[in-house]
């Protein structure tokens, strides 16, 4: 048991530490620290994420300052309508961009977009004079990747899993033209026999034929707002009021991450002709599925875990086509209209849960999307349709004054609508049963940042979570603040309430509950090598029918070290306690590259992880790291088949990251 004043003396003597420590800030933004705060700040509340997969393809595909839109400018994280048209202006007052060092000679962008910048845009050079071959390997990037916990879990010791307890990863991507490069993993999660249990491959061609792109293999498409297609990559809600909660639209993707659902296979192309931009996709795809007597299924597997005699009857047992297209026209290069198509089909009949009215194989689906900036205003809206059900998005963004903007969302999804790609934005994750208002704003000043948002929704109809109409609204305030000395400061408040089914004296009854949490964070850039950040987290819930109150809290300390061999340390430190796991915290973590770890912690108990990073000669990247999640109150962690037998959770991790 740690008692809180043992704690909260470890903290000070760290915060204490930090500070005598302190010399002169590194002003350098590594692609790492953008990884983190993007990521951190994006997943509050996210226990599993392909976002990662995300930024990294942002990084490999920068955009172009030269040419690039404010639409296309607003696809950089960190951007805000404001900061677009900054440089907008400046492109038009002094010509085309030379180095993407210039954009810290323009006004109004906040330090840390600035130097993030260089990591999302690109000036292009003129082409080349002498042409290049038209086969030969232009670059390389391999990444294998084993994970293994140190402790058997219960389907390990009763041989319910079928494989070993290693998580394996293997992927690479190359190039063999600049205008064709390809890409391919295999992988296998825990519990599971083959090392191929999933694979992944992708051709993707740019510009052979002009203004054209094409996919072969597997593929993802992002369309408006995600009402009627969208790919597993999303942000949601977080402390960035103005910037997480607007989708950017890439069209066609190449489908990287490892994730067993909600992608495509088959090929894809996408041409524009001066402002109009066409796309036609077909997929045929094996699926997991449950089937119920009479073939019929509701539900598609998006687990992926083979490990079980169950799991694997579930294999490939149906097969579903999707094939559309959709076209979007570009006018004055300020306005974007688009409308999209799609039809997916099974070769069982599929009833989505909760629709006793449709039980068919063939499903059609349609949608109208628009975006349009006019000076200091960004709109961008999807309408989307599906079986005599209309759902709608509305956004609007404006920068009322210099450094302050404001983000208003209205979006209304009816119960009965439905799209097997939906990721809309919302409360909940499924794009169906509700409407809501959001309201935000972020107000850059000279002694800070300061970030707002209501978000006030409810779900009209009852669901098989919640028997009756229910209801909710979240408020969040943060402030962030830099010195030029290498400290930065942040603060976040948290204010949910939402209705949700409990049971009080074996009858379910709907209770209002009420969650608070308050964030304050230190970070102290001593020099170039090293950093330190120091966090505490304080929770409340209650709920007033039940008088059910719980409170929780968190505290780590943090430190990064880079050392002159190419030797990058990370380690943490955590100390938590809850109530339950209704009060748990959610602590995003320094991991593997490419892997997101966001824990959810409750109950009583320390957590700590040291992460290595080494690189040799340029192109090997060598990443290890051990942690450790101890409750001493405990019997056993976890439940089911991935119960541990003890108060201890502890992993090893191993990266290869190759690259030239």
């Amino acid at each position: 048991m740690y008692s809180g004043n043992k704690i909260i003396n470890l903290f000070l003597f760290c915060f204490i530490f930090s500070s005598l420590l302190y010399s002169q800030q590194d002003s350098t933004v590594t692609v790492e620290y953008i990884l983190d705060n993007i990521l951190d700040e994006a997943t509050i509340e996210k226990e599993d994420s392909q976002l990662y997969d995300l930024i990294e393809q942002l990084l490999e595909n920068p955009v172009n300052i030269n040419t690039a839109s404010e639409t296309e400018l607003m696809s950089i994280p960190f951007m805000d309508i404001e900061s677009a048209d900054n440089i907008i202006n400046y492109r038009k007052k002094h010509g085309k961009f030379f180095s993407t060092s210039e954009v810290k000679m323009i006004d109004g962008l906040s330090s840390v977009l600035s130097k993030t910048l260089k990591y999302f845009v690109v000036v292009k050079p003129p082409s080349a004079g002498s042409a290049t071959p038209f086969i030969g390997l232009y670059s390389l990037k391999f990444r294998s990747r084993f994970i293994q916990d140190m402790q058997d879990r219960k389907g390990f010791i009763d041989t319910i899993y079928s494989g070993s307890a290693t998580k394996a990863y293997n992927r690479v991507k190359f190039q063999v033209n600049p205008k064709i490069s390809m890409g391919g993993l295999i992988e296998k999660d825990a519990g599971e026999m083959s090392y191929w249990d999933f694979y992944s491959a992708h051709v993707l061609i740019r510009d052979i034929i002009p203004s054209t792109q094409i996919i072969f293999g597997d593929y993802t498409i992002e369309f408006g707002q995600g009402l009627s297609m969208w790919s597993p990559y999303s942000f949601s809600k977080s402390s960035d009021a103005t910037n997480t909660v607007i989708k950017r639209s890439r069209n066609i993707s190449p489908y990287t991450s490892s994730g067993e659902s909600n992608f495509l296979r088959g090929a894809a192309v996408n041409t524009k002709i001066r402002d109009l931009s066409i796309t036609a996709f077909y997929s045929s795809l094996s699926l997991d599925a449950v089937l119920y007597p009479g073939s019929i299924f509701s539900a598609i597997n998006n687990n992926g875990f083979h490990r079980t005699a169950s799991e694997l009857l579930n294999v490939n047992s149906i097969r579903d086509k999707t094939y559309g297209a959709n076209l979007s026209y570009n006018f004055f290069n300020k306005v974007n209209l688009g409308v999209l198509y799609y039809q997916k089909s099974f070769d069982h009949t599929f009833q989505p849960k909760n629709y006793s009215s449709i039980d068919s194989n063939k499903f059609e689906f349609a949608s109208i999307s628009y975006d349009a900036s006019i000076k200091n205003i960004f709109i961008i809206g999807e309408l989307s349709y599906f079986h005599d059900s209309f759902a709608s998005i509305n956004t609007i963004q404006i920068a009322l004054v210099k450094n302050f903007i404001i983000t208003a969302i209205v979006r209304n999804y009816p119960k009965d609508y439905f799209s097997f790609y939906a990721n809309g934005f919302g409360e909940k994750s499924t794009t169906n049963n509700e409407f809501g208002i959001y309201t935000g704003f972020k107000w850059k000043t000279g002694f800070g940042e300061i970030n707002f948002y209501l978000d006030q929704f409810k779900f009209p109809k009852p669901s098989a979570y919640l028997p009756l109409p229910s209801d909710g609204d979240e408020l969040s305030l943060s402030y962030a603040k830099r010195f030029s000395n290498g400290i930065h400061i942040y603060i976040r408040y948290f204010d949910e309430r939402k209705e949700i089914q409990e049971i009080v004296e074996q009858e379910n009854l709907m209770v209002s509950q009420k969650l608070q949490k308050i964030r304050g964070e230190v970070t102290l850039q001593v020099n170039r090598s090293l950093r330190l950040r120091s966090r505490l987290e304080l929770l409340y819930l209650s709920q007033d029918q039940t008088s059910k109150s719980e409170t929780g809290f968190l505290l780590f300390q943090d430190i990064q070290l880079r050392l002159p061999i190419d030797l990058t340390l990370y380690g943490r430190v955590i100390f938590f306690q809850t109530d339950s796991y209704a009060s748990r915290i959610y602590e995003f973590e320094n991991d593997l590259t490419g892997v997101m770890n966001n824990q959810a912690l409750f109950g009583t108990g320390m957590r700590w992880y040291l992460l290595l990073r080494y690189r040799l000669m340029k192109v090997l990247q060598l990443s290890l790291k051990y942690s450790e999640l101890y409750k001493p109150n405990e019997k056993f962690l976890g439940s089911g088949y991935n119960l541990i037998p003890g108060n201890l959770d502890n992993r090893i991790s191993l990266q290869i990251d190759l690259s030239f």
